[in-house]
């Protein structure tokens, strides 16, 4: 491969959170159900235990533990039953004590020993407290910063994994009288004389070149409506609006392109969604065609113009059809549409049933401009997006909130601050859904009115929506994460997907993590994510975070590229989060770049195939 070729570096895969956005409960119930323990478990069933055998780093089931504890344990009730019942002339002697102070200290002593084994075994000799306490603090450190100086820490991480650049960078992370501004003087320096680029060499010492690098960080919806916790007084957590999570990403892009003396990253969010948070609008039963023929009937010459406008205005821009499930949604203020179309109806023939259903619906628009609802949403932030290459879309990023940096007055224009209404088209690349949060990707619709806008109706017109216009999803797909939701592993599971995919067979969808959990293969998950990527031509997978581990990458080559879905696999850290797992950005690019697979592969992994899965 040229190594001076310029080429766009891409991290499918991270977030921009600080402990602002994500409830602190969902980071405890995080942590709590990665040791397989939950709060009902916890306060309900005081498994205690289970948890001071995970923090001291015994890896062994609980069971086990108990079995043993038991089994020590009538060890020795049998020494003291023993002691007492075949050896009383002991016991006014002096010896007597000494006998029972050894029985005590020999079960003791092999209670402890056994329990140092365990966790030798388990650990293979390493400090796993120590450990976890190090990288929990180290993750803390970058999520209570706010979410530009993520961006810095990331581009720093990316920079140092080339060797030009470490050295200076690392003087400048361990020296504390080194001072910011005579750092960022000389890197801005070192980047020209480097020519505006970055070389990263492979294990084979080939050098991969790139002068861009993109990140979407993701933004999951942390507004849970079902995280309740059974046996608390206060017993409704607080909701945490994905609102307020936007502006701080978008303000910590602004506050990024001021401080950046490279400014090598370009920054498109994946805007988190959970549609039980919102409404569909004003739902109702419909013919199909019905938006079609309303749009003929306008062809009349003795239809009043104004008329015209008002109902053409309403059905480009009010009204939507979802076809799988038959229902006619109108999602903006529309009080005049059925006037409108009595006016309309006394020139061309509309069916009357028709014209009341639609004007029993106008009447239920009088609010919907002040309430938030899914189609709104997504119209505001993706209505312009249609395939777009990554040029075209930088372009009209740029268009909006980057319109010329090197002016001074024109610089207050970029990013707007004030709020998520300020935010419109090409300031999202994707979506983000997180089912473990109580997103349901088909939800059973069999018991429900046809005539009630349902979860189903909502997560339709969300795959309609973007299978129409090649916007990405990215889902979260493994045991793990943030978990809150009754339902979230079940929610979780990519069987899930079928029927989706059945019915939208060309959305672009990314499995991440691919289906694991921590480093394990969640071995049914990744059969059936290999299975719908050979059904489906736009499914992908990433490996944010289980790139962690080195040994990975063999098993992502034997399990996954072998099987011929190369052009499908996508580069992902998880940052900060993988920092669970790893001290680093720097060390997981390190892991990526130096892993076994060959250098075209990576390069395919981290920018070709990416770019295809965000643009076209």
């Amino acid at each position: 491969m040229d190594g001076k070729e310029k080429k766009v570096f891409y991290d499918i895969h991270c977030h921009a959170l600080n402990l602002s956005h994500a409830g602190l409960l969902a980071f405890l119930n995080r942590f709590l159900k990665d040791r397989t323990v939950s709060f009902s478990g916890l306060l309900g069933k005081g498994k205690f235990l289970q948890i001071i055998c995970r923090l001291l780093g015994i890896n062994f089931s609980v069971k086990l533990i108990k079995i043993l504890l038991i089994i020590l344990s009538g060890a020795l009730s049998g020494i003291v039953l023993l002691a007492i019942s075949k050896y009383e002339y002991f016991l006014s002697a002096k010896v007597s004590n000494i006998i029972l102070f050894c029985a005590f200290a020999v079960v003791f002593a092999a209670l402890i020993f056994t329990l140092w084994i365990l966790r030798k075994i388990s650990l293979g000799g390493s400090d796993l407290v120590t450990d976890t306490l190090r990288k929990n603090i180290n993750l803390l450190s970058v999520i209570e910063n706010d979410a530009g100086s993520l961006f810095l820490s990331m581009e720093l991480d990316i920079l140092a994994a080339d060797e030009r650049y470490k050295g200076l960078i690392d003087k400048y992370r361990t020296a504390s009288t080194n001072k910011y501004s005579s750092f960022i003087k000389n890197l801005e320096e070192k980047w020209k004389e480097n020519g505006n680029e970055i070389q990263i060499k492979t294990k084979e010492g080939e050098l991969l070149t790139y002068n861009k690098v993109v990140i979407t960080p993701l933004i999951i919806d942390f507004g849970y409506k079902d995280f309740d916790i059974p046996g608390i007084h206060y017993n409704k957590p607080p909701r945490k609006p994905v609102v307020e999570q936007v502006v701080d990403v978008f303000n910590g892009i602004r506050d990024y392109r001021e401080r950046s003396p490279v400014k090598i990253l370009d920054i498109y969010p994946f805007l988190g969604i959970n549609t039980r948070n919102y409404d569909l609008g004003t739902v109702s039963v419909a013919p199909k065609g019905i938006k079609d023929t309303l749009y003929s009937s306008l062809k009349s010459r003795k239809i009043p113009q104004s008329v015209k406008e008002n109902v053409r205005d309403t059905l480009e821009n009010k009204v939507t059809y979802i076809e799988k499930t038959g229902k006619l949604v109108i999602y903006k203020r529309a009080t005049n549409i059925g006037n409108d179309l009595r006016t309309v109806s006394s020139h061309v023939q509309i069916d009357e049933n028709i014209l009341n259903k639609i004007g029993a619906m106008s009447d239920e628009t009088h609010d919907l401009d002040e309430r938030n609802n899914i189609p709104k949403m997504l119209e505001k932030y993706f209505g312009e997006y249609n395939n777009t290459k990554y040029g075209t879309f930088t372009k009209k990023s740029r268009e909006h909130y980057f319109p010329d940096e090197k002016d001074a007055k024109k610089r207050e224009k970029m990013i707007p601050v004030r709020g998520i209404d300020d935010l419109r088209s090409h300031f999202f690349a994707g979506i983000k859904l997180y089912p473990p949060l109580g997103f349901d990707p088909w939800p059973d619709y069999d018991d429900r009115p046809a005539d009630t806008a349902t979860e189903f109706d909502k997560v339709n017109y969300l795959y309609q929506f973007c299978s129409e216009k090649g916007i990405p999803i990215t889902v979260h797909c493994s045991p793990g994460g943030f978990k809150a939701a009754h339902h979230g592993i079940e929610y979780t599971n990519p069987e899930k997907w079928r029927k989706v995919l059945s019915v939208y067979n060309n959305l672009k969808i990314n499995f991440a993590h691919c289906g694991f959990d921590i480093n394990k293969p969640y071995k049914v998950w990744l059969d059936t994510i290999l299975a719908l990527m050979g059904e489906y031509k736009n499914v992908y997978v990433d490996f944010s975070y289980i790139g962690n581990n080195k040994d990975f990458y063999k098993f992502l080559k034997e399990r996954i590229i072998d099987k011929g879905y190369e052009d499908r696999i996508l580069f992902g850290s998880d940052f900060p989060i993988n920092l669970f797992g790893i001290d680093s950005h720097e060390d997981y690019l390190k892991n990526f770049f130096r892993s076994s697979l060959d250098a075209n592969l990576k390069h395919k992994f981290c920018s070709e195939n990416p770019q295809k899965f965000l643009w076209i």
